[in-house]
């Protein structure tokens, strides 16, 4: 999938502790965001960082890069796998002796989001000639390349094969792609002569395809999704039933669906994953069902609310440890999803349609039951996700390690 420039806003401000930024259009899932921000300085250089009302986390991309002999400075900041929606981005200084304060804010489409996207960033600053810095090779095909140069007094020019984004009379942003790995650039822009400038270029990669294996039994839907049920290696989302890692494809790219690997279901729970975006829920007890209708066990749950994008979609993944307390016959037990109150249907729950997951265990032993289900054309505001039970007639299973985990995807 190709980066594609979507939009880009500026402000210009001074001596403000506080600058807020908003996008003009609602960001799209799972963006990348190229903020800049560059400044005056009248006294101590002031520390700059980046939020946004979307809850997505910024990184500095290389350092504060300072004019050769004057007091400005210009900083890159970025966030990837973005949130959808509309968003506004705040620059937070930790004091106010700037003087002229410059934002710059951009979003683009198809970077990778299964891990940081950047590869390489450079900065330097010079007097006249060509604002530039590097050279930066970058490391596979197909990146989008970024450059950024400001001209103390104004009129620099890019240099060509840049995409102009920005041109404000002191500053350009230009863009390329970089067509073949190992490409090299250097050089963003002419300036005026003997006028002192500062430069930062930058490299992002693009997602990247991948084969997909058949999708999970019980995914339901059309949408290019997929779970690898086990343990394929690397850094895997867990609970304490097994391995899973959940990648999203689309666009013949895929995402890991976390952040980090949690220990065990109850750090899932309480930490959070998919860059914080993963709401996750575990009730260890073991409790009792000796009914064949879906319904709650003594204490209810696990459930999560989740708000799902403009998409409609959100991606739900359930299990439970089971035991069968009959000591003369087979029993099966059941796990459904309960959606906003409304349970699944328990006639024939083995239908691969249902949102219902269950194992059959030989007397006294126990099973594991683990369901992933794709739930679409929700509207954009909380839903109510539950796991309720049940279990075959005249029979009783007792359920523990219940976990639900849910993630809105675009």
């Amino acid at each position: 999938m190709a980066i594609a420039f979507v939009q880009q806003t500026s402000s210009l401000s001074g001596n403000q502790s506080s600058i807020p930024l908003a996008f003009t259009a609602n960001l799209g899932g799972g963006s990348l965001l190229v903020v800049v921000m560059d400044f005056d300085v009248t006294g101590a250089t002031p520390t700059v960082s980046v939020t946004d009302s979307q809850g997505n986390v910024y990184k500095q991309a290389g350092v504060v890069q300072q004019y050769p002999s004057a007091t400005q400075f210009q900083v890159v900041f970025y966030a990837y796998n973005a949130q959808s929606g509309p968003c506004t981005v705040t620059f937070a200084f930790t004091n106010t002796n700037a003087g002229s304060q410059r934002a710059y804010i951009s979003e683009y489409s198809g970077a990778s989001i299964q891990s940081d996207p950047l590869d390489a960033v450079f900065s330097t600053n010079g007097t006249g000639g060509t604002a530039n810095a590097g050279p930066l090779v970058t490391a596979v095909a197909n990146e989008m390349v970024i450059g950024i140069a400001y001209d103390s007094t104004g009129n620099p020019a890019l240099v060509g094969g840049w995409n102009s984004r920005l041109a404000t009379g002191v500053r350009v942003i230009g863009d390329q792609i970089a067509a073949g790995a190992a490409t090299s650039l250097q050089n963003i822009a002419t300036v005026t002569a003997a006028t002192q400038w500062a430069a930062h270029i930058l490299a992002f990669k693009p997602q990247v395809a991948v084969s997909s294996p058949d999708d999970y039994p019980n995914l339901r839907g059309t949408p290019k999704i997929f779970f690898q049920v086990g343990s394929p290696g690397g850094a895997q989302w867990k609970s304490n039933l097994g391995g899973l890692d959940c990648r999203i494809a689309g666009d013949g790219g895929y995402a890991p669906v976390r952040g980090a690997t949690p220990v065990n279901s109850n750090d899932l729970a309480t930490k959070g994953y998919v860059d914080g975006k993963l709401i996750a829920a575990t009730v260890t007890t073991s409790e009792s069902k000796n009914a064949n209708t879906f319904g709650d066990l003594t204490t209810a749950g696990p459930s999560i609310s989740v708000t799902p994008t403009s998409s409609g979609n959100v991606l739900i993944h359930m299990s439970a440890q089971m035991l069968n307390n009959s000591g003369s016959a087979s029993v099966t037990g059941y796990l459904g999803l309960q959606i906003d109150g409304v349970n699944p249907n328990h006639t024939n729950p083995t239908t691969a349609d249902k949102p219902v997951a269950w194992a059959t265990m030989s007397p006294n032993f126990g099973g594991n039951a683990s369901g992933v289900f794709l739930v679409s054309g929700l509207s954009v505001v909380a839903h109510t996700f539950k796991i309720v039970y049940a279990c075959d007639v005249g029979t009783s299973v007792s359920f523990c390690y219940r976990t639900i985990n849910g993630v809105a995807i675009s």
